[in-house]
C-alpha cells in the first residue's frame, strides 16, 4: 500500500451527487470539515437544539454546488438571505434531497 502524502489531501476530487431543482440539474456535496464546525460553532450557543429555517440554509448552502463540486454560495451571509426569498415548498424539497443523499439530520449536524 503506497504512503498517504500531502498531495492525496490537495489533489482529492470532491464527489458531488446530481439532483433535481427548479427543472434544472443541481448538484449536492459533503459537508465539509470546516463547513461542519462553522455551523456546529454557530449553533453551540443556543438554548435550544431544534432546527431552524436558518439551520436548512445553512446546510444547502454548504453543499449545493455545480458540475466541479465548488459551492454555488461563496458567502454564508448572502446565501442566507438569498435562500431566504426563495419558494418554501421549493427550498424544503431541495433540504430533502439533500438529507436523502446524504443522509444528514439537522440536528445531528448541530450537535456536532
Amino acid at each position: 500500500m503506497a504512503a498517504l502524502t500531502l498531495a492525496d489531501f490537495v489533489d482529492r476530487k470532491i464527489e458531488i451527487k446530481k439532483i433535481q431543482f427548479l427543472g434544472k440539474d443541481g448538484y449536492i456535496r459533503d459537508l465539509s470539515f470546516d463547513s461542519q464546525m462553522e455551523i456546529a460553532q454557530k449553533f453551540s450557543k443556543r438554548s435550544d437544539d431544534e432546527a431552524s429555517a436558518d439551520d436548512m440554509k445553512m446546510i444547502i448552502a454548504y453543499t449545493l454546488c455545480d458540475e466541479e463540486g465548488n459551492l454555488i454560495f461563496e458567502n454564508p451571509v448572502d446565501a442566507l438571505k438569498i435562500l431566504g426569498k426563495q419558494k418554501a415548498d421549493e427550498l424544503v424539497d431541495l433540504f430533502n434531497q439533500i438529507q436523502d443523499v446524504n443522509g444528514l439530520s439537522i440536528e445531528k449536524e448541530i450537535k456536532n
